[in-house]
């Protein structure tokens, strides 16, 4: 978890994936600490677990910009997760400049 949160620092990526269960600090701990960082609070998460109780899909719901999946995933599945993510951004980047000018 804590070198999650060190590589979302060193290379900004435009979506982070991450597991529940990781060592030192679990995956709700590090989305947790991405919210409260005013350079990470918008990058959208997706949870990649086994973790498909009720209160832990909630859980990572409530952090907001989140996406779950339960392992074993489909490719197809992630890959339409993130076609999602990439037409949010473009719809946002458009309604942005549409706003500007």
């Amino acid at each position: 978890g804590v070198d999650a949160l060190e590589k979302v620092a060193l290379h900004a990526p435009d979506v982070v994936m991450l597991d529940v269960t990781m060592p030192r600090m679990d995956g709700f701990q590090v989305c947790e600490a991405l919210r409260n960082e005013p350079t990470t609070a918008h990058l959208p998460v997706v949870f990649v677990t086994t973790h498909m109780d009720e209160k832990s899909i909630e859980r990572g719901a409530s952090f907001g910009n989140t996406h779950y999946l339960i392992k074993p995933i489909a490719f197809r599945d992630l890959l339409g997760v993130l076609n999602n993510l990439v037409i949010q951004q473009q719809t946002a980047h458009s309604l942005c400049a549409a706003s500007v000018n």
